[in-house]
């Protein structure tokens, strides 16, 4: 079964946070960015179970080859990217952040 992803809108300026982040470096590098975090959205609407809950009903998966984790829920056919984190990231921030957006 091929589940919808949807990244929710709250988590729309982390994507384009680090996006920028990368285009002030390199247009290139931003657009490996944005393919990077399309595959691991892809990763998703295919086996969105694989990966093990981390905060509540919450699930991660790290990005292939940018320092992110993407944070998303699976609920019936539908996952929803709830946030953008770089791996280095406060856990506890994270967590809050998390808290906020359920």
């Amino acid at each position: 079964m091929i589940f919808d992803v949807a990244v929710r809108p709250e988590a729309e300026p982390d994507v384009y946070e680090a996006r920028d982040y990368y285009a002030a470096i390199s247009v290139d590098l931003a657009e490996r960015f944005e393919a990077d975090f399309q595959a691991a959205a892809t990763s998703l609407a295919e086996f969105p179970k694989r990966h093990r809950e981390v905060y509540r009903d919450v699930r991660r998966v790290a990005m292939q080859s940018f320092p992110y984790l993407v944070y998303y829920r699976a609920r019936g056919r539908t996952v929803s990217v709830i946030a953008l984190r770089h791996a280095a990231s406060d856990p506890a921030v994270t967590r809050d952040r998390l808290r906020q957006r359920l």
